[in-house]
């Protein structure tokens, strides 16, 4: 039954997991430049950066909430030609891949054509049928959001901005629970709301450019959770262990399957799904979403490698009944 029960948030891993970093993750650990993507890529990452660019100039003013709110997105949706030019989008990374780059390069166009990009699809998609002000809101969040994984994983698409994003800030856990609480997310053809229980107040990063490394490994769970809820239903879990003085943040993303889902994922490794994270599965995607996580991950607690990132539970998947279950770790900001 979901959503999960605080015991079982706790039993999914060890409570005393560890960094072996002596200083803290940057979140610049998968990221490319651009001469390494084929020039029509080159130049269609130039061109989505520029569209959210426009679109968050656009819509920064309009969270006031001022009159003409839908006609001022709608004009912005025909002048810019938002359909068409996210419509090309699903040839990024086609010359790329073609070209033989590597899976690292590969992640990094996962992340780039997904992220917020087709949450921000669907909301174009109902404009006429939200509340006009939640979505104004969510589209600034995820406009906002994909700017930023973007200069997380192309170092040199804004290099003004990428270095903004390098100076110390602290970014409160706030930063996520505003876009992910009862908000409408969508990824490839499927929707679903989002739930989120966070039960902590303080810092989740130190920069900019590593709450874009928080982000891009969040979103891929989210939008994992996304493509396959049976009932539209997504639930986000942020609890610190362990108690008393937590290092860790627990982010736990959980889904109801169909009988056929937890089929096909017993047939293939049984109720414990932690291979998942090696990439490589999928029921339609690259099947990388899932890596770009664990890798992340590993990263950011000075780990060896992904198989230890995996063994020591810092990341993981189960079945549990009709849910599955997928968590990650984060170190806790000392503020």
């Amino acid at each position: 039954m979901l959503p999960l029960s605080d015991a079982t948030l706790r039993s999914l891993a060890p409570l005393d997991l560890r960094s072996r970093r002596t200083t803290r993750y940057l979140g610049d650990s998968l990221s490319i430049e651009l001469a390494v993507l084929a020039p029509d890529d080159r130049q269609l990452a130039h061109d989505l950066y520029a569209l959210l660019g426009d679109l968050y100039a656009t819509v920064t003013p309009l969270l006031s909430g001022s009159d003409g709110v839908g006609q001022q997105l709608a004009a912005f949706a025909q002048r810019s030609g938002w359909n068409h030019r996210i419509r090309q989008l699903r040839e990024f990374g086609r010359a790329s891949r073609d070209a033989g780059v590597s899976q690292a390069v590969q992640m990094v166009i996962h992340d780039l054509r997904g992220g917020a990009v087709q949450a921000l699809t669907l909301h174009f998609q109902l404009l006429d049928t939200d509340t006009l002000g939640d979505a104004v809101t969510q589209i600034f969040l995820l406009t906002r959001d994909q700017l930023k994984i973007m200069r997380n994983a192309v170092v040199d698409l804004d290099p003004d901005g990428a270095a903004r994003d390098r100076q110390e800030r602290l970014h409160n856990v706030q930063l996520l629970t505003e876009k992910w609480h009862h908000a409408i997310h969508g990824a490839r053809d499927r929707r679903a709301r989002i739930f989120a229980d966070v039960r902590f107040a303080g810092s989740v990063s130190e920069r900019c450019v590593e709450f874009a490394a928080l982000d891009r490994a969040l979103y891929n769970l989210i939008n994992n959770a996304t493509q396959h809820a049976a009932d539209e239903h997504v639930f986000l879990t942020i609890l610190p262990i362990p108690d008393g003085s937590p290092a860790s943040l627990r982010f736990v993303v959980a889904n109801r399957v169909t009988d056929e889902q937890q089929q096909r994922l017993v047939a293939r490794g049984g109720e414990q799904l932690s291979w998942l994270f090696a990439g490589g599965f999928t029921t339609g995607g690259t099947g990388l979403g899932m890596r770009i996580c664990a890798d992340f991950v590993t990263n950011a607690f000075g780990l060896a490698s992904l198989d230890a990132a995996v063994q020591g539970g810092y990341v993981g998947a189960r079945l549990l009944g009709s849910a599955f279950v997928a968590w990650f770790h984060w170190p806790i900001v000392a503020d």
